[in-house]
Parts: structure tokens; C-alpha cells; sequence
């Protein structure tokens, strides 16, 4: 069983410790996310959760590092799950989208965004996917730690 999950913004908590309980379960979890956002606030939360993530055994990469990267940002947001399931979004993940609220008045409170998602069932969309994120995994290029 496999997880491999490509995201620009990845700040979700809840999610890492899905991640860390799947791993602890088996299940292999590999993570890519953007160099670039570690420069944001939050910045120790980032890198505390990759680093639990990485010390249950999964694997954690970041591209864009360094100045020579293939892309101005890692701009992806999917996760692809056991070479069946493709999940496809239009926000990050981060706790303000992934908070399991329902905002009656975002005015108020000024939490989270409104975005959306695909669950793609299809093991060739699936071995597709897999592909782009082997190519942006992959450390051949020199933009990845």
C-alpha cells in the first residue's frame, strides 16, 4: 500500500498525522512539497511534521531547492493512492482548508478558503499521475532534497 502526495502548500496537522498513523500501519508515504513555502510563517510546524513523518518512516522531498530549479513553483496539489485512486484539488492543504468546518460566514471569522476536489477512480489516470511525480521526485535534476 502507498501513499504519494505532491502539494504546494502542505501546513495540514490532521493530515500528517494520518500520514504518520498509515505509515505505522505500513503503509509506504512519500510527500513532495514546494522549497519555497518554507520560508512562510509556520515555518518550525512545517518542518516538525515532515521531520515526525520521515522519523515513522516515511519519505519527505522538497523541490525548487536551491536556485537552479526546474519550476517556478511546485504549484501541484494531488495525492495518489495505491495506484487506484487519484485525488486532485485546487487549494493546499493546510488546516485553514482541511479544518472540517462548514463556514456559515467566512466575513466573521476570515477562516479558510473555498476550493475543490476530484476522487479519480482509475488505475490508468492513477499510473499516469504516478509518473509526473516520479519525474518531479526524482534528485537527477539537482532541485531535490
Amino acid at each position: 500500500m502507498t501513499v504519494y502526495i505532491n502539494m504546494y502548500l502542505f501546513k495540514a496537522e490532521n493530515v500528517y498525522a494520518l500520514l504518520i498513523e498509515l505509515e505505522q500501519r505500513g503503509v509506504d508515504v512519500y510527500v513532495l512539497a514546494d522549497a519555497g513555502n518554507l520560508n512562510w510563517p509556520g515555518e518550525a510546524d512545517d518542518l516538525g511534521c515532515m521531520g515526525e513523518l520521515e522519523e515513522a518512516g516515511g519519505e519527505v522531498r522538497l523541490l525548487n531547492y536551491g536556485s537552479s530549479g526546474r519550476f517556478a513553483f511546485d504549484h501541484a496539489k494531488y495525492c495518489i493512492i495505491d495506484g487506484t485512486t487519484t485525488i486532485v484539488t485546487s487549494e493546499n492543504w493546510t488546516g485553514a482548508n482541511l479544518n472540517g468546518e462548514v463556514l456559515q460566514n467566512p466575513y466573521v471569522s476570515n477562516k479558510g478558503n473555498r476550493g475543490w476536489g476530484a476522487v479519480i477512480e482509475s488505475t490508468e489516470y492513477a499510473g499516469f499521475m504516478k509518473t509526473v511525480f516520479d519525474n518531479d521526485y526524482t534528485k537527477e535534476y539537482g532541485d531535490v532534497c
